[in-house]
């Protein structure tokens, strides 16, 4: 339980905490964007790699 002697203070938020606080939050946005382009990559890579065969659909399998 917090005490009444310790030192809390009440003032805003230090420079290097909220600094702390964007670089990590820019860290994780910078994450789901690298995300979606390596999604988008795959998928383009995908399409064009069906296409070269002339297959209509991807199914994974093979038939004969």
């Amino acid at each position: 339980m917090l005490d009444d002697s310790l030192p809390i203070r009440n003032e805003m938020m230090a420079t290097r905490r909220r600094w702390t606080i964007s670089l990590v939050s820019m860290g994780g946005a910078l994450d789901i964007f690298d995300l979606v382009i390596y999604g988008l990559m795959v998928l383009c890579a995908t399409l064009a790699f069906v296409a070269s065969f002339g297959m209509k659909h991807a199914s994974g399998g093979i038939s004969a």
